[in-house]
C-alpha cells in the first residue's frame, strides 16, 4: 500500500458497529426503512438493482420496474422512469420496463438525472418528469452502460467490457488505459465491466477493485473480491471492496470500519451523511449432475451411460429431442411435415428406463441453428443476406433462423411440449442466441419490428411464452463469456433477462473455449481452476436462476489432460458454492471421469 502513496488508518472498535442498515429489500420482496416498511408507491414485487441517496433523496432502481424516487417527509414512492424505457417485444411494447443498468444525479444540479437501460441513455433537467434520449456517438454499438457519473459539463459512463467513456460535448472518447483487460483474440480484447465511476476513481463489478485515474491511466488503488455482500458508491467517496469492509477515500487517507451484515437481498447503509448499496449473493441449491448423452438411437448406449452415470455418483442424463441440424426425435406436426423427424428410440420408453434407475431425463433442443426448417418454405424464416438478398449463411457448416419470427417459436414451443408430454424432467433449450459467425454485419431480420427491439428482448420473448406452455423446469445454455460481460445486443444472451424466467442458468465454461489469448499466453492446470471458479461466481452474481455449468470432459486445447483436469473442474464448482454440473462429451465417451 505504500506505493500508493496513501496511509491506511484501521480502526478497531468494540462498540456497535459504525455503519447500521438504513433501508433493506427483505426476501418477501418488501422494502423496510430501519425496520419499518418503506414501499408505499411500489410495486408488490420488486427487484433492487441499485439504491442512491443525495441528500434528501432516495433512487431506486429495478429489473423490470423501472426508475423511483422519494423525498424523505414524502409519503411515498413517485415513479419517473422514461416512457420509452418499455420492453419491447414483436407484437409491442409491456407494460413492464427495461432493466436499469446505471443511474446517476448531476453533482451540480440535482434536478438533471441520467439513467441507463444497459444499451439506451436518456436525461431529465426536471428531476424525472421528462425525459430525452442522449445519443451514443463514439460509443460501440454493442456497448452496454453499467455506470454513470455527471457534473456539470462532465459526463462519464463505464461499460460491461468496452472501458470507460468520457462525453466531450460532441462524442464519447474512451480513456480507459490501465483498466483489466482480457484478450479473446487478436482484435476482441474485453475490458473488466465497470459498476461506479468518477473522474477519479471507478470500481470494477466482480472483482470489487478500485482504481484511481491520473488524467492519462488507471492505477489500481485497492483489491477486493467476491463474496456475500457486492456492490459500492462513488458519490461520497465510500466503497465496498470484500465481504466485511467498508473503505472511505479520503484524499490522502482510507479509513477501514466494518460493515454490519443483515439477512436481506440488498441492503443501504449509512454512517452519518454517508451511504453505501451491497447486494447480497443468493444462495442456491441443486441437486443434478449429469451427463449429455446425445441422440436416444440406441439401447446398448442408453444402458451403458445409465451405469456410468450411476458409476460416476450422477443422477441425470441429456438427451437431444431436437439436434444441431433440426432434427427431431419427438413427433410433431410441422416437423413431419418439413421432413425433420428422425426416428430414434421411443422417448416415453427411454424416460421411464432412465427414471426406474432414479435418474432424470434432461430433453436438449437446438433452437435458433435448424438446418430443416431454414430450407423449408422457401427460406420463408431463415435469416437474409443483406447483400445478396438470399438466405444468410454464416459459417458454412451452419444454418440460422430469424429468432424474431413467432412461428419459429411457437414451432419449438411445440416440440418442447411433446418432450414434456413423453416424460422429460427438464427442457434444456440450446443456441439460444443469434448467429456469430460470419459477415454477422450482413443479417437483414425480416421478422424483426422497427421499435428499437433489442436481439436478448426477442430470446426473452421465446423464452416467456415457453414458460407460460410448459410445466416442466426449463434450462437454458449459454456461452461460458455471457457470465463475464453482457452480449445481449450482441449475442442476444442477457444473463439477467434469462435468469428471471427460467429455472436453470448452463453456461458452458469449458477452459479450451477461452483461448490462448484469455490465459495470457500460458496454459497451465491452475487455469483451468481459475476459469471455472470465476465463471460460477460471475454467474451466481448475475442469476437468480440456478446455475449448473456445462463442464468440459473432452480433450481440446487441454494440455494436462486427464483425471487432474477433470477434477480441478469440480473442486472449482465446490469452492464457488455449484453443486450441480453436466458434462459435455459430444461423441458421449465418459472414460476420463468413471
Amino acid at each position: 500500500m505504500k506505493s500508493l502513496a496513501l496511509s491506511v488508518c484501521l480502526l478497531v472498535t468494540s462498540l456497535s458497529y459504525a455503519w447500521q442498515p438504513l433501508l433493506y429489500q427483505a426476501t418477501n420482496g418488501k422494502l423496510y426503512y430501519t425496520g419499518k416498511p418503506y414501499h408505499q408507491g411500489l410495486p408488490d414485487t420488486i427487484h433492487i438493482k441499485d439504491i442512491q441517496v443525495i441528500k434528501n433523496t432516495f433512487y431506486i432502481s429495478t429489473r423490470e420496474h423501472g426508475l423511483f424516487k422519494r423525498i424523505l417527509g414524502d409519503s411515498s414512492w413517485q415513479h419517473i422512469t422514461p416512457r420509452d424505457a418499455h420492453i419491447r417485444t414483436t407484437n409491442g411494447l409491456l407494460p413492464t420496463y427495461r432493466s436499469i443498468s446505471a443511474f446517476c444525479v448531476d453533482g451540480s444540479d440535482p434536478s438533471i438525472l441520467y439513467v441507463a437501460t444497459k444499451y439506451s441513455l436518456y436525461c431529465s433537467k426536471d428531476g424525472g418528469t421528462s425525459w430525452q434520449s442522449v445519443a451514443l456517438t463514439g460509443l460501440p454499438a454493442n456497448a452496454c452502460i453499467t455506470a454513470l457519473y455527471a457534473k456539470g459539463s462532465t459526463l462519464i459512463v463505464g461499460t460491461s467490457w468496452n472501458g470507460v467513456y468520457r462525453y466531450t460535448g460532441t462524442r464519447f472518447t474512451n480513456i480507459s488505459n490501465g483498466l483489466p483487460r482480457k484478450h479473446y483474440s487478436d482484435s476482441i480484447v474485453f475490458i473488466e465491466e465497470v459498476y461506479r465511476v468518477s473522474p477519479e476513481f471507478c470500481i470494477t463489478t466482480y472483482t470489487n477493485e478500485v482504481y484511481a485515474y491520473n488524467g492519462k491511466e488507471w492505477k489500481k488503488r485497492l483489491s477486493g473480491h467476491t463474496g456475500t455482500f457486492w456492490g459500492g458508491s462513488i458519490n461520497g467517496k465510500v466503497v465496498v471492496v470484500d465481504n466485511d469492509t467498508v473503505v472511505t477515500l479520503t484524499g490522502q487517507k482510507e479509513i477501514h470500519q466494518e460493515l454490519s451484515h443483515i439477512q436481506a437481498h440488498c441492503v443501504l447503509f449509512l454512517e452519518g451523511t454517508q451511504y453505501v448499496f451491497v447486494k447480497a449473493i443468493e444462495e442456491q441449491e441443486d441437486t443434478v449432475r449429469g451427463l449429455y448423452a446425445g441422440v436416444p438411437s440406441s439401447w446398448k448406449v442408453v444402458k451403458e451411460l445409465v451405469a456410468v452415470a450411476k458409476k460416476a455418483g450422477y443422477n441425470a442424463l441429456v438427451f437431444d429431442i431436437k439436434d444441431d441440424y433440426g432434427n427431431v426425435y419427438v413427433s410433431e406436426p410441422t416437423a413431419a411435415s418439413i421432413g425433420a423427424l428422425r426416428k430414434g428410440l421411443p422417448p416415453e420408453e427411454v424416460c421411464t428406463y432412465v427414471h426406474n434407475h432414479t435418474m432424470k431425463a434432461i430433453a436438449r433442443m437446438v433452437v435458433f441453428k435448424d438446418e430443416r426448417l431454414f430450407k423449408a418454405f422457401d427460406t420463408k424464416y431463415a435469416i437474409k443476406d443483406g447483400a445478396t438478398k438470399a438466405a444468410w449463411r454464416g459459417n458454412p457448416k451452419e444454418y440460422w433462423v430469424d429468432p424474431y419470427a413467432e412461428f419459429v417459436h411457437s414451432y419449438n414451443i411445440a416440440i418442447a411440449k411433446e418432450a414434456q408430454r413423453a416424460g422429460f424432467d427438464e427442457i434444456q433449450f440450446d443456441y439460444i442466441r443469434f448467429p456469430t459467425d460470419g459477415p454477422v454485419h450482413r443479417c437483414v431480420f425480416t421478422y424483426k419490428p422497427p421499435n428499437g427491439i433489442y436481439k436478448y428482448e426477442a430470446i426473452a420473448q421465446f423464452l416467456h411464452a415457453a414458460r407460460q406452455a410448459l410445466h416442466v423446469p426449463i434450462s437454458v445454455d449459454v456461452y461460458g463469456f455471457t457470465v463475464w460481460y453482457e452480449f445481449g445486443q450482441w449475442l442476444g444472451q442477457d444473463i439477467e433477462a434469462m435468469a428471471s424466467i427460467v429455472d436453470v442458468l448452463c453456461p458452458m465454461v469449458y477452459p479450451s473455449h477461452y483461448g490462448r489469448k484469455f490465459f495470457e499466453g500460458n496454459i497451465d492446470p491452475g487455469d483451468y481452476y481459475a476459469i471455472v471458479i470465476e465463471s460460477n461466481r460471475r454467474a451466481l452474481m448475475k442469476s437468480h436462476a440456478v446455475v449448473r455449468p456445462y463442464l468440459q470432459a473432452f480433450n481440446m486445447l487441454s494440455p494436462g489432460w486427464g483425471y487432474t483436469y477433470i477434477q480441478k473442474q469440480i473442486q472449482a464448482c465446490t469452492d464457488s458454492g455449484v453443486s450441480g454440473y453436466i458434462w459435455w462429451n459430444a461423441g458421449r465417451d465418459y472414460g476420463v471421469i468413471k
